[in-house]
C-alpha cells in the first residue's frame, strides 16, 4: 500500500516508505478480519489524517473530493439512521461495478 501511495502521487518518487509501513498496518489493524458492517471509514480516516502530519504524505486533489463526499455522506446516513452500514450498501454497486466495466484496468485491480 506505501508503493502505491507513490503511484498515485500521495508520496513523492524516491521517498523512503519503510518508516509509514507499519504506520499503514496499524491503521487498518483494527479493521482487519471484521466485516463489511463493523467498518466505520470515519475512523479509518480519522487515523489516515495523523499519518499525513507524520509523514511527508500530501493528498491529491481528486482523492480529497472524493473522500470528503464519502465522509459527508455517510455523516447524513448515520444522523438518518445510527445503525445504517453505508459500505454494505455501496458494496453490490462498486462489486458489479469492478466486475462488469469494461476497463481492464479496473478488473486488473480487483484481481490484485
Amino acid at each position: 500500500m506505501a508503493n502505491d501511495f507513490t503511484r498515485l502521487g500521495f508520496l513523492a518518487a524516491g521517498t523512503d516508505v519503510s518508516p509509514i509501513v507499519p504506520a499503514l498496518e496499524a491503521i487498518w489493524q483494527d479493521s482487519a478480519g471484521k466485516g463489511l458492517a463493523d467498518f466505520n471509514f470515519r475512523s479509518v480516516t480519522g487515523k489516515f489524517n495523523q499519518l499525513v502530519y507524520n509523514y511527508p504524505i500530501r493528498i491529491p486533489e481528486r482523492f480529497s473530493l472524493v473522500i470528503r463526499s464519502l465522509l459527508t455522506q455517510e455523516g447524513i446516513c448515520f444522523t438518518l439512521k445510527p445503525d445504517f452500514k453505508f459500505l454494505e450498501v455501496a458494496y453490490p454497486y462498486v462489486a458489479k461495478r469492478l466486475l462488469t466495466d469494461p476497463n481492464p484496468a479496473l478488473r486488473e485491480r480487483l484481481i490484485q
